[in-house]
């Protein structure tokens, strides 16, 4: 990368994107030095792996919790599947949000742990969830294939620098 203000600093950043499941092995490993989001961070400190916050962005996520076209509404979500990265995981804490934010209590929708944004759009597709919260381009993307966009996360939940 361009050397700026990382550089500047002797950090030399190689951004990669990976599956949010290999990130805790990757660092206690020591493949990976740095991670950019917070949840495997905090469940890696909370595995006793060493930790050190250099960064914290407050701007808003963009996540769209969307659904097979015969969902229809959150609220038709109850007792259905929907699939997200993992039990525990920040989209799965937003999600919880958005059914407190319709009414609904979080755990009458159900959770599968599918793994990154391409196992969240194939789990959709093939009908193994009834919904999955995924973000951009894959939101758009199944939304021209024909599944409803529910809810708009960003719209629902404060920026987690704003307390969420």
């Amino acid at each position: 990368m361009k050397r700026g203000k990382l550089g500047k600093e002797g950090i030399n950043l190689q951004p990669m994107v990976m599956d949010s499941r290999v990130i805790i092995p990757s660092m206690a490993s020591k493949e990976i030095a740095y991670r950019a989001g917070l949840g495997s961070a905090l469940i890696g400190a909370l595995k006793g792996l060493p930790r050190k916050v250099v960064m914290m962005l407050g701007g808003k996520t963009h996540l769209a919790l969307v659904a097979r076209p015969e969902i229809g509404s959150l609220h038709n979500l109850k007792g259905k599947t929907v699939g997200a990265t993992r039990p525990g995981s920040d989209v799965h804490r937003m999600l919880a949000l958005v059914a407190k934010s319709a009414g609904m209590d979080a755990n009458e929708i159900k959770i599968l742990g599918v793994g990154d944004l391409a196992n969240r759009v194939n789990a959709l597709r093939r009908k193994l969830v009834d919904g999955a919260v995924l973000s951009l381009p894959y939101d758009f993307l199944v939304e021209k294939e024909g599944a409803w966009p529910i809810s708009k996360i960003t719209s629902t939940c404060r920026s987690w620098a704003d307390g969420a």
